[in-house]
């Protein structure tokens, strides 16, 4: 009986699934990072929604000998209007209170929660400009010009179209797919 490298190669048929699916495990491992490295660059994130143990986060499936596909998949519907540029609607009917300098001086700091609109209270003042558009000042002093502008409130707001998921993720199975195949060939021969 041949002993060696050549019993490996004699065998190889019989593992390639098994090396397929680490390959396709090892990239979509890769993908799920380089997406979760992302997020934060191109988005404001407020908590751990993205992390892969939250229901919203960015969860892997992995492939398996007798399933050999793998894929990235997240419950964050909002992910999906930001990949494609929608339009933001307001929910329920209400308008969209885009902040502004006043709460939110960098567009990638977060707006405290204290100064959310619904947390505002006695501070709110609302005031409707004569074109209809509507505006929630924070008072800042006792006179009644001591405010400062917090939210503009909108019936819809463009989106720009972000890339956050699809972008990196492809990015990074293009180039690793390649490699992590030659990489579990090449760990299976040497056994």
């Amino acid at each position: 009986m041949i002993e060696g490298p050549i019993d490996s190669l004699i065998d190889l048929p019989n593992r390639l699934p098994l090396v397929i699916a680490k390959a396709l495990t090892q990239t979509i491992r890769d993908a799920q990072k380089a997406v979760l490295d992302n997020l934060p660059r191109e988005l404001t994130i407020r908590g751990d929604w993205p992390s892969p143990s939250n229901h919203y986060g960015i969860h892997a499936t992995f492939a398996t000998p007798d399933s050999l596909s793998a894929q990235l998949d997240t419950a964050a519907w909002w992910l999906a209007q930001t990949e494609t540029g929608e339009t933001h609607t307001p929910i329920a009917g209400h308008e969209i209170a885009v902040p502004s300098y006043g709460v939110q001086p960098d567009p990638k700091q977060l707006v405290p929660s204290s100064l959310f609109p619904r947390n505002l209270g006695n501070q709110a003042v609302f005031i409707r400009a004569k074109d209809g558009r509507q505006f929630i000042f924070i008072r800042t002093g006792p006179g009644p010009r001591d405010m400062k502008l917090a939210y503009v409130l909108e019936t819809k707001v463009s989106r720009p179209r972000h890339e956050v998921v699809t972008r990196p993720a492809v990015e990074t199975i293009q180039k690793n797919l390649g490699p992590n195949i030659s990489d579990q060939m090449n760990q299976e021969l040497a056994k």
